[in-house]
């Protein structure tokens, strides 16, 4: 593995960072902080301008549209967008569904998408997790039961980033029950403006909001289902590689938490305390073995290969280690550091409470904790599991 970036790379890190610098884009990113929601945060303004560069179809096949940026060009992308906290939720979520679309998609679905997608008109949601199911997506009950030239899709998807927003939505659904658990799933591009669809909030620590969406007699023409009937196992598998393969911003959003944390606490003079040295090492540790497990999953995604396992394990250190960062800094800054953005006394623009609040959420998206172990013991150890 290759640590250092090539020419090309650093050429765009350098225009993405111009970018997140942008006075007009600091002053958009600024607003949506003052919000108190990074995470979910969502700008149309710096959606279309995103849009204006082609930052939507980046890793999209070229013959759709796209500019065909390698695992590695898109990890550049995602680590300095995260530095600098841009919102990019939406971004990843139309790389991601844009992505299957293509590949997967029939040809009128791509003719209706795909152009206006990359053009920032459109804003995707992947409804996946279930209340009885959880991350565990193949324990899904959801069902879509055919119906002539439609599927009518029955049944309840929760913690959907974006829901509320989203034009459509990529909807994993049972279209055989009586299939083996991870057989008989089907993908469908559900337009989330159908009738019999209903989207509630549902609001999270940290000031989120995540939604609950409820299917009532909903039908999809066929022509919206992503790949073959009883498929979607597959394609989901693709799917979330894409999804877990972004956590690096993960980790560069908290290397720049560091950064903050250790200019301030040597502003103050505590970076003399030999306690506080040792965590701010234990946090620069552990940033750093995220770095090398986000690159050794970048490179075997860049080689073709399907690397479940290492995305897995990618998430799951990433994801774990900004639990232990947020507590870490709550030790050394103390009550102080529990203080929101915009209260008076408030150390690094209330990061480290915002930190602190948004890690179970950040271990949970994507594939939670308990998950990541399972996919990593099963895949990668070879371990059955009982029952």
């Amino acid at each position: 593995m290759d640590f250092e970036l090539d020419e090309r790379q650093k050429e765009l890190r350098r225009e993405f960072e111009e970018f997140c610098l942008d006075e007009d884009n600091r002053r958009i990113l600024a607003e949506l902080a003052d919000e108190g929601d990074y995470y979910n945060a969502h700008s149309w303004e710096l959606f279309k301008k995103m849009a204006e560069r082609g930052w939507i179809s980046l890793n999209w096949p070229v013959e759709y549209g796209g500019r065909g940026y390698t695992p590695e060009e898109m990890t550049v992308f995602h680590e300095t967008m995260a530095y600098h906290r841009m919102p990019i939720i939406a971004l990843i979520l139309s790389s991601l569904v844009g992505n299957v679309v293509a590949y997967f998609g029939s040809d009128a679905l791509k003719a209706e998408i795909l152009p206006r997608a990359s053009a920032g008109e459109l804003l995707f949601c992947l409804l996946y997790t279930e209340p009885d199911a959880g991350s565990d997506l193949a324990a899904l009950t959801t069902r879509a039961e055919e119906d002539g030239d439609y599927y009518v899709v029955n049944g309840t998807k929760i913690y959907t980033s974006l829901g509320h927003l989203a034009n459509y939505g990529l909807l994993a659904a049972r279209t055989n029950p009586e299939a083996p658990k991870r057989q008989g799933i089907s993908l469908f591009l559900l337009p989330l403006d159908s009738e019999g669809v209903t989207v509630s909030p549902i609001y999270t620590m940290g000031d989120g909001r995540v939604n609950e969406e409820v299917f009532t007699d909903v039908r999809v023409h066929r022509d919206y289902m992503i790949g073959e009937k009883d498929s979607g196992w597959f394609v989901l598998t693709m799917a979330l590689g894409l999804e877990r393969g972004s956590i690096a911003g993960v980790a560069a959003q908290g290397r720049a938490f560091l950064d903050g944390l250790i200019d301030l606490l040597r502003e103050t003079g505590m970076t003399s305390d030999p306690v506080v040295c040792q965590s701010l090492a234990e946090m620069e540790t552990v940033l750093e073995v995220s770095d090398l497990l986000n690159w050794n999953l970048t490179t075997l995604l860049g080689k073709g290969d399907v690397p479940i396992t290492e995305a897995a394990m990618a998430k799951l250190y990433s994801s774990e280690s900004m639990r232990r960062m947020g507590s870490e800094a709550l030790n050394m800054l103390g009550f102080a550091g529990l203080l929101r953005r915009g209260s008076p006394g408030a150390l690094l623009e209330g990061l480290s409470e915002y930190q602190y609040q948004m890690a179970p959420m950040i271990s949970i998206g994507a594939g939670s904790t308990e998950i990541m172990q399972g996919i990593i013991a099963r895949t990668g150890l070879g371990l059955a599991a009982k029952g």
